[in-house]
C-alpha cells in the first residue's frame, strides 16, 4: 500500500511552496514571473513568457495584467492550444487575451498557436515558425498539471506524448488530432520547454498535490514525472487548496 506524501521528499532540488489562499498563491506566482521578465528586459532587451490555459492560471493572469513592466518588450506564447477558434470560451488564446493581455499588459507581443486548419497537424509548420519568433531560451514557463499528471497537452499513454517527451526529438511541437478531454490539441514538446530560465508549476487541490508529490518521489511514470527527471534546478511548484 502506497504511503500518502504530505511534503516533498528530502533532498529534492525542486522548490515547493504551499499557500493558504488562492490570492496569495496567484500574487506570488505573478510577482516571480514579473521579476524575471524585468531582469531579462534589462539584460537582453526582451523577455519571453510561455503560459498554459485552463482555469488554474486565470487569477495569476489577472494579477500580472496589472503589474508595471515594459510590456512591449515582452513576448507571450502558449504551451499548448485546444483546436477551437479563438473566440471559443475553451480556447487558450481566448483566455490569455481576456485575462492577461489587458490593463498594463495589453501591449505585450502575443504569439498564438491556432491556425484555421481542420486538424492541428496541418498547422505544425506555422506553429514552429511562431515558436521560433519568441526569444529563447524562454524566461518563464507557467505550467498547470492535470490529475493524470499531464502538462501542456502531453497526456499519458498517447503516441504523440511519447514523441513530445523524447529529448532526442528535435520538433518544437506535436499535434494531437484525436480529441483528448473533448478537443484536438497542439502542444509544445519537452525539448521546447525544458531549458527555460524558470519553470513554475501552479496547481491547486489535494488530488493534484498527491500526483505531484508522487512524481517528485519517483513513484510515477506520468508526463510531469518525466519533466522532473530532466529538470530539477529552477523548477518550482506553487500549491494552494
Amino acid at each position: 500500500m502506497r504511503t500518502m506524501l504530505e511534503k516533498p521528499p528530502l533532498g529534492t532540488k525542486v522548490r515547493w511552496t504551499d499557500y493558504a489562499d488562492r490570492q496569495s498563491w496567484a500574487n506570488k506566482a505573478a510577482d516571480k514571473i514579473a521579476e524575471l521578465l524585468d531582469s531579462s528586459i534589462a539584460s537582453r532587451g526582451a523577455a519571453s513568457l510561455m503560459v498554459a490555459g485552463g482555469t488554474t492560471p486565470q487569477p495569476i493572469f489577472n494579477r500580472l495584467s496589472h503589474l508595471h513592466l515594459d510590456w512591449p518588450k515582452v513576448h507571450v506564447g502558449l504551451t499548448d492550444e485546444r483546436w477551437v477558434r479563438p473566440n471559443h470560451p475553451q480556447s487558450n488564446e481566448h483566455l490569455v487575451r481576456h485575462s492577461l493581455l489587458r490593463h498594463q499588459a495589453r501591449s505585450a507581443r502575443f504569439h498564438p498557436l491556432y491556425r484555421d486548419t481542420p486538424r492541428p497537424s496541418g498547422a505544425i509548420a506555422d506553429a514552429e515558425r511562431t515558436i521560433n519568433a519568441i526569444p529563447r531560451p524562454f524566461d518563464a514557463v507557467l505550467l498547470g498539471m492535470g490529475t493524470d499528471g499531464h502538462f501542456a497537452s502531453l497526456f499519458p499513454g498517447l503516441p504523440e506524448t511519447k514523441a513530445g517527451l523524447d529529448l532526442h526529438n528535435p520538433a518544437l511541437c506535436v499535434a494531437v488530432d484525436k480529441q483528448q478531454n473533448g478537443f484536438a490539441r497542439l502542444s509544445l514538446t519537452i525539448s521546447a520547454l525544458l531549458h527555460a530560465r524558470l519553470i513554475l508549476v501552479a496547481i491547486s487541490g489535494r488530488p493534484k498535490r498527491t500526483v505531484a508529490l508522487q512524481a517528485l518521489a519517483g513513484g510515477s511514470d506520468t508526463p510531469i514525472a518525466t519533466l522532473l527527471s530532466h529538470r530539477k534546478d529552477d523548477l518550482e511548484f506553487l500549491w494552494t487548496e
